[in-house]
């Protein structure tokens, strides 16, 4: 144990350790910190937010129909604070808007029409005030309802055969009457997705070095000439798992830190599969969801870990390291960022096409280190 330590001492070099911490603020700052510090982003998603957390307040975790009235009560009340509004106000009334339904009229033919150019102009310039606060409220309110009446509603040309069943089970186990945006879903995902290219790109930075620093040193001839000395691979690789292990839960641990900052724990326990959302294969709170991407991306570190100990054991320089690094970590970032956490579980991809991946990169992971444990025992020190 002595050994794996050193060599984790080795790994976490003052030098290495300040060039990860830059890094990494570099990269949040460049791709995550305006999901963490612009959320919700704008109206109407700021409007949204606000009303779907008072819902579950009202509601609960989801709404059934007698609770969907009281929403719709809520919302008529919103369209008469809007018609006594524009009722009194001259700058609608010269437009000859006297409703919210005069307003939507107009603000619909103004989209084609130019001349309803001066709508556009005096709307934008309430929008702007307390005053048009009730419009961006109304554009949400009617929105959640739309979705909610026709929530059991999906698509039904997609290939893959037990899609058709599985959206008879959200529907007949009303999964879909959750309460959860989908700015609240996607904001976790684009923050998870960010967090975990970052660890993946700091774990191969971090471990690269390791078995390369040996041969520029010719360690390894003293190593091979001794069978203890030839255990020591396995040490390094217990060291390089031990350290992908504290670099993955410290991030993490920053990331849930940061995350807390979007106040979004109210929705935690939500289903994920709600029709102001999107589908899944599997029946999980948002909670659930957020704990299992947390378990997959310590499979992925693990997984880019081993890869990276390999090409470490394999080259003999920087520059060739640098160059098989960059498409390696170029397909596993990829991979993670377009399917292992942004599609995980969607129903718009087959169902078992993400666990199916995951196995194949495990399997890739064993074999190879399998592999280099094997010819690291019959070495030839001369070769």
């Amino acid at each position: 144990m002595k050994i794996v330590i050193n060599e984790m001492k080795k790994i976490f070099n003052l030098k290495m350790v300040c060039l990860l911490i830059v890094g990494s603020t570099i990269f949040y700052q460049r791709f995550i910190a305006f999901h963490i510090d612009i959320f919700p982003n704008g109206r109407p998603e700021q409007d949204e937010y606000n009303i779907m957390v008072q819902m579950i307040k009202d509601y609960g975790h989801s709404m059934d129909e007698i609770e969907v009235k009281d929403f719709k009560k809520i919302h008529e009340a919103k369209v008469a604070k809007a018609d006594k509004f524009l009722s009194t106000n001259e700058e609608f009334n010269q437009l000859e808007v006297y409703s919210y339904e005069d307003y939507l009229k107009k603000d619909y033919m103004s989209l084609t029409d130019e001349n309803y150019e001066k709508l556009t102009e005096v709307k934008w310039k309430y929008l702007d005030r307390e005053e048009g606060r009730v419009f961006w409220e109304l554009q949400v309110y009617s929105k959640l309802i739309e979705s909610y009446e026709h929530r059991d509603e999906y698509l039904e040309d997609l290939p893959w055969g037990n899609y058709n069943n599985r959206i008879n089970e959200i529907i007949n186990n009303n999964e879909n009457e959750s309460i959860l945006s989908w700015s609240v879903f996607m904001n976790y995902n684009n923050i998870i997705i960010y967090f975990a290219v970052c660890i993946v790109i700091g774990i191969a930075f971090m471990l690269t070095p390791m078995f390369l620093k040996d041969k520029k040193a010719k360690v390894d001839y003293i190593q091979y000439s001794s069978r203890n000395g030839r255990k020591l691979f396995k040490d390094k690789l217990m060291a390089g798992f031990l350290s992908t292990l504290i670099i993955t839960t410290i991030e993490l641990a920053v990331c849930f830190f940061l995350y807390k900052g979007n106040k979004t724990s109210m929705f935690f326990g939500s289903n994920i599969n709600s029709r102001f959302n999107s589908s899944f294969w599997f029946d999980i709170t948002f909670g659930q969801y957020i704990i299992i991407t947390f378990v997959s991306i310590y499979i992925i570190s693990i997984i880019t870990a081993f890869i990276t100990m390999f090409i470490s054991s394999k080259i003999n320089h920087y520059i060739v390291g640098i160059g098989v690094q960059v498409p390696t970590l170029f397909v596993i970032g990829g991979v993670t960022a377009t399917i292992l956490l942004n599609q995980l579980f969607s129903t718009y991809i087959p169902k078992y096409s993400t666990t199916v991946i995951y196995t194949i990169l495990i399997i890739v992971a064993v074999l190879i280190t399998k592999v280099s444990i094997k010819k690291e025992r019959t070495k030839d020190i001369n070769s």
